[in-house]
């Protein structure tokens, strides 16, 4: 059994519960990143200019608020990329 979780980023994680909650909302983040990204392109009149989606985003979803709070300057390479990336696996850019 697993006591304690030394994440790359962030404080320690002891015990079962908190452990078993920290790794569900890393499995799951991409899967709400992709909706909050296929969200804003379908309600925003299916945007693809990467720049205005992800101003977007930053703007109306609060995960990637959350994001660019946390991470800023970097998030802005860090969501182009996760965007570009996910509009790409949906077919919607080449």
């Amino acid at each position: 059994m697993i006591d304690v979780l030394l994440p790359a980023h962030g404080a320690v994680k002891e015990g079962r519960e908190t452990i078993l909650i920290h790794l569900d909302f890393h499995i799951h983040r991409p899967v709400v990143m992709r909706n909050e990204i296929i969200s804003a392109y379908l309600t925003h009149g299916q945007i693809k200019y990467i720049r205005k989606l992800t101003s977007i985003l930053t703007h109306e979803s609060p995960l990637f608020k959350a994001y660019k709070i946390i991470n800023y300057p970097r998030l802005v390479a860090f969501v182009h990329n996760v965007t570009a990336v996910r509009l790409r696996e949906e077919g919607i850019l080449n």
